[in-house]
């Protein structure tokens, strides 16, 4: 009785350790799927294209006003800010 007992939590232990690092893998996999997206960003800063270049420090660290530009900063919950870049 005490060995069936034993042995079922034992399974049942093993059991979960296989779901954790099974999540664990997948957050890993994920974590490094961002840090890969980011270098590709910060490799793009330095690039003359505007295709593949981060906007956001030429947008918000400009003389645009946020507050008159920007339907954020009104505080819609139906309406989103697109900024559109053509080229000429």
């Amino acid at each position: 009785m005490i060995a069936e007992v034993s042995y079922l939590v034992i399974s049942f232990i093993l059991q979960r350790m296989r779901q954790i690092d099974g999540d664990l893998k997948k957050i890993q996999d994920e974590l490094n799927d961002k840090k890969n997206s980011l270098g590709s960003v910060s490799k793009s800063k330095e690039s003359p294209s505007y295709l593949v270049k981060d906007l956001g420090d030429i947008i918000y660290n400009s003389d645009i006003n946020p507050d008159i530009y920007f339907i954020e900063k009104l505080g819609s919950e139906n309406l989103t800010t697109m900024i559109a870049i053509l080229h000429k």
